[in-house]
């Protein structure tokens, strides 16, 4: 459908001089959503609400209007039968928008009329008001709810009309499945749209300093709130959610080799949910609590929780994973794509890491005998589970693994390895012969182009499948980054791309306050060998997801400085090290010429000494927290991530004092000693500086910082 036919068709909703009936406000989700014309025109109409009272009132109730017509046909499209309907009254639609003007023709008297007329009336072609007239303008197609192809406008569409259905008679039963579940997805989309612009216009108000104080997503929800008896949200999560059961429910009963048509409204639920915690939850901190602000938020903020999906995201990630069966992995019945397996790891991280005392605040008719299922967050059952090798490996192996691999080599490739070419030049003939010719192991060690490379190595994919739909995205994006890479003159001023880790990192981290994950993940699976010589090259495909995960965060902490990104990925990440148990980190060990720590900048950490090659995983976490040490010392220090990885560094070198078992003499001390040594040289350098600008605060940070890093010094006297 051409979108002269959407333009139209938003043009007309905050048109002053037309009264708009249910019809109208239907033909909007039945439509085709042309996105940034919605936008667009949803941006200026809710920006206009803070001018005058009268647009305020006007412009609210429109928006409250379009978000309960998306509710009806929602509920229609995914045969959802509630026993009541929200509908907003027509005395607030005659007080605000002045029904009884009599240039105006009449509107429905409810928002929600179940005999308003047949699908063939959705599109705004059949009317008794201007707005539709003016549609019949523009006849460009086909709304979602036509079956037969015609256009919309015709004589025959009219003529053959069947008449108004039954008043309990769903308008869109006879739609197809496929039909039905692009309505789904399209009505979804719109939902997206809305919530988005409350979280646009919101920004843009408060960064031109034109907000009056409280916020105007916050007018938008009490507004709807008081149309619903404030229920509002949580009848669109419970139609989500009984649609979401429904449609995993036909999954899990449906042989593994049919098409499963409803994914795309299942990717656009996951979307719709993200859309709504973020646009509630990221406002919190802006308010105090206790105020009536923050009271409206955390009230909101529990719907996720009093209408939870903690059953349905349990279900769909069993779907996901591959399916064990006579000990060998099959493949997964579906396959998320990483943008949607991004969003639904976030919107699971950031819910089971909801403080208890905000969603268990805002529940609703909350008593004494209930508290103590309030304060069990629901999200949360999935990270407790108890944890076996098979589990792991299904539900986290199968999706971190190859990712990992595929975010190391981008990361390896991002600038040169210092390293390999100090190898190379050390010799004339390893620089003749670009190291084709070289003995050296670390150099012969192909870690990029054989082993974490999911074309080459199939054994990053658990279920063994040659045709691995979630290995076979994560190339295209790969390949795509590279290009990216090769397209820069310079990487100098160019960030890392990482953003589809933070979920994962935050997962990882939500992990991690589990036991039996952590000792899952810290236990060795392969065997490792004592003379590296004696490597075979089934043991170097041989990949485990800590390792890899640990070397892929020596290049965050190294870059850690270049983006707010980057300091949440290495605050998850030492939060999430600071959690495993240093005993199975002493006896998990790592092949450093295999995992090739980040030397893409000078001082770099030095290779340990001799030829032995795999060194305790508890020194090569040194290894990276000295990246952080080391590259990060600018004038915007993040005191906060310091702190933590001198945290760790000192809890290493505490259980190391302690175990007298640990092999010492390999390790490079003298180079952590110059990490440590520079970050104390640093601090008071800027101390000396700053100390007539700064505030005690800041000052005493730093001075807390420069005693870390000092006590560790002493401690380093082994």
């Amino acid at each position: 459908m051409a979108e002269t036919y959407q333009s139209t068709l938003y043009s007309e909703l905050f048109n002053d001089s037309i009264d708009n009936d249910d019809d109208f406000y239907k033909s909007i989700f039945v439509t085709p959503i042309a996105k940034d014309l919605l936008t667009t025109v949803l941006n200026t109409n809710t920006e206009a609400i803070v001018l005058t009272s009268e647009v305020s009132d006007k412009n609210l109730l429109i928006l409250s209007r379009i978000y309960f017509s998306g509710l009806k046909v929602l509920a229609q499209a995914t045969n959802y039968h509630p026993s009541d309907v929200t509908k907003l009254s027509n005395e607030k639609v005659k007080s605000i928008v002045g029904i009884s003007k009599q240039n105006r023709t009449v509107s429905s008297e409810k928002l929600f009329d179940d005999e308003s007329g047949d699908i063939t009336e959705l599109n705004g072609n059949v009317s008794k008001n201007t707005s539709k007239q003016t549609l019949n303008e523009f006849d460009d197609g086909d709304d979602l709810t036509t079956l037969s192809g015609g256009r919309q406008g015709s004589q025959d569409s009219l003529s053959n009309n069947p008449g108004f259905p039954l008043k309990d008679e769903n308008a869109f039963s006879n739609l197809s499945e496929k039909d039905r579940i692009d309505l789904i997805g399209n009505v979804l989309k719109i939902f997206q749209v809305w919530f988005q612009n409350l979280i646009d216009v919101d920004f843009k108000l408060e960064v031109s300093q034109r907000s009056s104080g409280i916020q105007l997503k916050l007018r938008v929800f009490e507004f709807c709130g008081e149309n619903s008896n404030g229920s509002f949200l949580i009848e669109l999560f419970t139609i989500l959610k009984s649609f979401l059961a429904t449609a995993i429910k036909e999954i899990e009963d449906t042989d593994s080799e049919s098409k499963f048509i409803s994914l795309s409204a299942i990717k656009e639920s996951i979307n719709l949910l993200k859309k709504v915690f973020t646009s509630i939850f990221l406002d919190l901190d802006m308010h105090k609590k206790g105020d009536n602000e923050f009271k409206s938020l955390v009230k909101l903020l529990s719907v996720f929780f009093e209408v939870d999906f903690a059953d349905e995201f349990w279900k769909l990630i069993k779907l996901t994973s591959p399916d064990l069966e006579d000990n060998n992995y099959k493949p997964p019945k579906i396959v998320l794509s990483l943008e949607t397996m991004s969003t639904f790891y976030l919107l699971m991280g950031v819910l089971a890491n909801t403080p208890s005392s905000l969603f268990s605040e805002g529940k609703r008719n909350a008593d004494i005998t209930t508290f103590s299922v309030e304060m069990k967050n629901p999200y949360k059952s999935y990270f407790s589970q108890d944890f076996k090798w098979d589990v792991f490996n299904q539900q986290v192996n199968s999706k971190l693994l190859p990712l990992f691999c595929v975010e190391f080599n981008y990361c390896y490739n991002f600038r040169p390895d210092l390293v390999l070419e100090q190898i190379q030049n050390s010799s004339l003939i390893n620089w003749i012969s670009g190291n084709r010719l070289s003995s050296d192991i670390y150099v012969n060690c192909l870690t990029s182009q054989t082993i974490t490379n999911l074309e080459v190595n199939k054994k990053l994919s658990v279920a063994g499948s040659k045709s691995d739909l979630y290995c076979q995205e994560l190339n295209k994006i790969y390949n795509s980054k590279i290009q990216n890479l090769q397209a820069k003159q310079s990487n100098e001023e160019m960030n890392l791309d990482l953003s589809k880790i933070f979920p994962v990192f935050l997962h990882m981290y939500t992990f991690a306050q589990n036991s039996s994950f952590n000792s899952i993940l810290t236990t060795q699976q392969y065997h490792f060998y004592d003379k590296i010589d004696d490597r075979t090259d089934d043991e170097l495909n041989n990949v485990e997801l800590f390792e890899v995960w640990v070397c892929l965060l020596s290049y965050v902490f190294e870059y850690q400085y270049r983006s707010t990104l980057m300091q949440d990925l290495t605050q998850l990440a030492l939060s999430t090290l600071l959690t495993l148990p240093l005993n199975n980190l002493v006896d998990y060990q790592i092949n450093e010429y295999k995992w090739k720590l980040c030397h893409q900048k000078v001082p770099f950490v030095p290779l340990d000494l001799g030829a032995k090659g795999h060194k305790p995983s508890i020194f090569y976490i040194l290894d990276t927290v000295q990246n952080l040490l080391r590259f990060n010392l600018t004038n915007r220090l993040h005191v906060v991530n310091l702190s933590m990885g001198l945290n760790l560094m000192y809890n290493i070198l505490d259980h190391v004092k302690a175990d007298s078992n640990i092999e010492l003499d390999k390790y490079s001390w003298d180079n952590l000693f110059l990490s440590l040594f520079g970050l104390i040289k640093f601090i008071k350098k800027q101390n000396s500086l700053i100390l007539k600008y700064i505030n005690q605060r800041d000052l005493g940070s730093l001075t807390e910082e420069f005693s870390w890093a000092y006590l560790i010094s002493m401690k380093l006297d082994l």
